[in-house]
């Protein structure tokens, strides 16, 4: 019975009909997984591709300030109303009855030019023409000061015409008083001893320095070429001879 069965199965599949069908139905799904790899690789358009990719988040930026807004204000020149005509009886001249009108350079009024500032005017602070007159001449005042000036002694001393000789008291004689006084001394613009006053020295001695000093005479002092008012330290000695 067994060997019945046998022949029986190896004689339907050796049957050419399921041959062919088995054929056919591999072919087919051949054809079917070749048309599902192929269809993408030809059109590549069309598949949707997506990627994890991280997410960056930017950071937002402020608002800028907004300029406020100006708005422009032009002020008008003229009047929104037009002007009056002018009275009848006040002539209205023809602009096409004018002759030509030649405008050169030599019409226009020249410009003042401003000289050098570094010579001597001819008074402090005067401005007028140079000497050429193509232009203006400006001369500066020198500066005032509150007081008279402070010289050296040394100064003082090249300014003096003729040596101080004071005579010696003859109470300072008997009692044989010698020393040095010292003098502040003002000297006017003439070279004339103003004001003095003894600031150190033996008193006995004092007024005989005080009175040889107002009776000095001195070159004025100058300054940017002007006589100046200055105030020096003078020293008188008193020796006595033997």
């Amino acid at each position: 019975m067994f060997e019945d069965s046998l022949m029986e199965s190896q004689n339907r599949l050796s049957s050419p009909n399921q041959r062919w069908t088995t054929i056919v139905s591999f072919t087919l799904q051949c054809s079917l997984v070749a048309a599902v790899i192929a269809l993408p690789l030809l059109h590549p358009d069309v598949l949707t591709f997506h990627t994890d990719a991280p997410i960056i988040t930017l950071p937002i930026k402020p608002p800028m300030p907004r300029a406020p807004h100006i708005e422009a204000t032009h002020s008008a020149n003229t009047s929104s109303t037009p002007a009056a005509p002018p009275a009848s009886g006040t002539p209205i001249p023809n602009v096409r009855n004018l002759g030509p009108i030649n405008s050169t350079v030599d019409d226009a009024p020249p410009f003042a030019n401003i000289g050098s500032m570094t010579g001597p005017g001819e008074f402090p602070g005067s401005i007028g023409t140079s000497p050429t007159g193509t232009g203006t001449r400006v001369s500066l005042a020198p500066a005032s000061t509150a007081g008279p000036i402070h010289i050296s002694r040394g100064v003082s001393a090249g300014l003096l015409l003729a040596p101080i000789r004071p005579v010696y008291p003859p109470i300072a004689i008997s009692t044989r008083t010698e020393g040095v006084v010292v003098v502040e001394a003002i000297i006017s613009k003439a070279g004339h001893i103003e004001s003095a006053h003894a600031t150190s020295g033996p008193p006995l001695l004092r007024n005989a320095a005080l009175e040889a000093i107002r009776n000095a005479r001195y070159s004025p002092y100058l300054l940017n070429g002007q006589p100046t008012e200055v105030e020096t330290t003078i020293t008188v000695n008193f020796k006595l001879a033997g």
